[in-house]
């Protein structure tokens, strides 16, 4: 009773509207048939979702009439409706490990780059007028760190960013929606492509269509929705929605001279694309021109971690970068990298040749299956964040975003679980983890498809597939002989059944030591025990 009341809005539960057409029948409401809000192409696109739209609503005259602000003029065509396409990002859509709802920290980057253009025409808007630019996404996980971004980059007063039902009775004049989808998504299992949940889906994404005034620009990757867009899912009537739409690649509106064009259109009370201090600017734009020397300056004053995503290594560009990295390593900073299986790679020879070479150097090197990216946090003040494939590019338009900022930092980190990334390699006492059943290499995965109790997305399995060992990223490292009792110090802790496993508990009569999973094979827990671990657990 509770799914049937509380999984259902008020327009259901009164008989109103039966899935998106109307119920036919005595209406205890009168239903709003004049639009006076959308341009006409964001009201054609809502009528597209909505078939009660399509029959009952019309628009005013005056929308036609209505022309958009000057300030729009740089935001793609002037269309009332815009694609942009992030194809060129090679985002990575992953998964929050608690929620399970999906982010991609390129399309939250490039949703509020282009917010900031925008709100670079604009006067600040005075207190309590409503903002003139929002960003909506369908995932709460995307919403939390869209949030977060428009705050580090001051456009709070200018920009609203949220979840679709944040957006609910509310308008502005231009909305983009970031739909956050692209590999290594498993669409089969996702709502906006689940045939099951289509009216569901296409409900939300009406709200969202219908919260723009004068301009809707839709945010994704085009060759991943034209791959999964189905007559059957709400992503393929969106994407038949938007057939007419045009289609603008994200790097002609935010090029290399993106920053250039905010500093010469930004207003005495604009937004502000430098510190209040008048300090170099807290993120740059960086090309292939630009990007190494910065990388190489960083690496260099570097004083205690690197965190990497390495997607492809190159015979030209590798050489050139790897110096950099061996002098890191050489005095003593923490380097750990996160590389696809050489399998995967254009030549795979060369590729574990660097990996080999990278962890005789000292390098932390994470093998992982469903984690393309080619980000960098440095000493966690700084992120690189971008499609510059900086191990392997040479000659392509590709850029990289310099971001000084720690929670910026701590976001990535968090996102890609950096605390447990060196224990999928290697245990504290330095040597290789290997798999418990056959004694071979493992490798990092983030999975596409979950059980209904498991809410970590990021699993240490074994390379070879051949059996099913597999352990969540977070697991704590096995012990070599039991733990002791907290109060004396010296009772060892006994095996007992537990649920479907076995527990540590500690038998002493002094109680209130914790019982400790027990994570072992046949022959106990395996691996190296650290008294931190011991006493700590």
């Amino acid at each position: 009773m509770t799914d049937e009341r509380l999984g259902t809005d008020v327009f259901r539960l009164a008989g109103l509207a039966d899935g998106l057409d109307l119920a036919r029948g005595p209406f205890k409401m009168a239903i709003l048939d004049t639009q006076r809000r959308m341009a006409p192409p964001i009201a054609e696109l809502a009528r597209h979702l909505s078939p009660a739209y399509h029959e009952h609503l019309r628009d005013h005259p005056s929308v036609a009439e209505r022309a958009a602000p000057g300030w729009l003029d740089g935001i793609g065509p002037d269309a009332g409706v815009t694609v942009v396409d992030t194809a060129e990002l090679h985002a990575w859509s992953g998964r929050d490990r608690t929620s399970l709802s999906r982010f991609n920290l390129a399309t939250a980057a490039a949703a509020t780059q282009l917010a900031a253009l925008a709100a670079s025409r604009l006067t600040r808007p005075e207190r309590g007028d409503r903002r003139p630019i929002g960003i909506a996404t369908p995932y709460a996980a995307q919403r939390r760190r869209l949030s977060a971004l428009v705050t580090d980059l001051g456009l709070a007063h200018w920009v609203m960013a949220g979840s679709v039902h944040t957006f609910q009775g509310g308008e502005a004049e231009l909305l983009i929606l970031d739909l956050v989808l692209d590999e290594p998504c498993d669409y089969a299992a996702l709502t906006m492509t689940n045939n099951e949940r289509r009216l569901d889906m296409l409900r939300l994404l009406n709200v969202a269509v219908t919260r723009a005034r004068s301009r809707l620009v839709v945010l994704g990757s085009v060759p991943w929705i034209r791959t999964h867009a189905k007559t059957s899912n709400a992503l393929g009537a969106l994407w038949q929605g938007l057939a007419e739409a045009p289609i603008v690649p994200i790097g002609s509106l935010l090029g290399p001279d993106f920053l250039d064009r905010v500093a010469a259109s930004r207003t005495p009370e604009g937004w502000p694309e430098r510190r209040d201090d008048g300090s170099s600017p807290p993120f740059e734009l960086l090309d292939e021109s630009s990007f190494f020397d910065r990388l190489r300056t960083d690496l260099e004053r570097a004083e205690d971690e690197v965190v990497a995503l390495m997607a492809y290594v190159g015979e030209y560009r590798w050489p050139q970068v790897e110096p950099w990295f061996a002098g890191a390593l050489r005095r003593g900073i923490r380097v750990t990298l996160v590389v696809p299986e050489p399998a995967r790679a254009i030549s795979a020879r060369y590729t574990s040749k660097v990996h080999e070479h990278l962890r005789s150097l000292g390098a932390v090197v994470v093998e992982a299956q469903g984690m393309h990216g080619k980000d960098l946090a440095i000493d966690g003040r700084v992120l690189y964040t971008g499609s510059l494939n900086w191990a392997s590019n040479r000659g392509i338009a590709e850029v990289m975003w310099r971001i000084e900022s720690g929670s910026a930092v701590s976001r990535f980190l968090d996102a890609v679980q950096a605390k447990f990334l060196r224990s999928a390699a290697l245990w504290s006492d330095g040597s290789s983890r290997r798999c418990p059943i056959c004694g071979g290499a493992l490798r990092l995965v983030n999975q596409d498809r979950l059980q209904p109790w498991d809410r970590q997305p990021l699993k240490v399995a074994c390379a070879s597939g051949q059996h099913h060992y597999i352990a969540p990223i977070d697991q704590r490292e096995p012990l070599a002989s039991p733990p002791t009792c907290r109060a004396d110090r010296s009772t060892a802790y006994v095996k007992i059944a537990k649920g479907r496993g076995h527990v540590w508990r500690c038998p002493s009569v002094h109680g209130g030591c914790p019982d400790v999973r027990f994570i072992g094979g046949d022959a106990g827990d395996w691996g190296p025990l650290t008294t931190a671990l011991s006493l700590g657990l």
